[in-house]
């Protein structure tokens, strides 16, 4: 999850993640119009034998340079290569 948001906030290119040893998919849509700043990591949800649910509090700065923060709820697909993605139904 760390290695995912690390990379954004590091503006780097999501192939970057696939190439990696245990090759990461992060789909996040936010990345067209916003930098990562920041994040907080919050609540692990791992219940779910096959996918940890992580609560995010970002710091996002848009094109204007505006700061804004939003709470998130990233999903985690351990299979491989490993998924994280917004989780749609928090």
């Amino acid at each position: 999850m760390a290695a995912a948001l690390d990379s954004w906030k590091a503006n780097e290119s999501p192939a970057k993640l696939k190439a990696l040893p245990d090759p990461v998919e992060f789909p996040e849509d936010l990345r067209g119009n916003f930098t990562l700043v920041s994040y907080t990591l919050g609540k692990v949800d791992g219940t779910d034998p096959v996918v940890i649910r992580y609560s995010v509090t970002l710091s996002l700065k848009d094109r204007k340079g505006k700061l804004t923060e939003r709470e998130a709820v990233y999903a985690v697909a351990l299979k491989s290569p490993v998924v994280v993605a917004r989780d749609p139904y928090y």
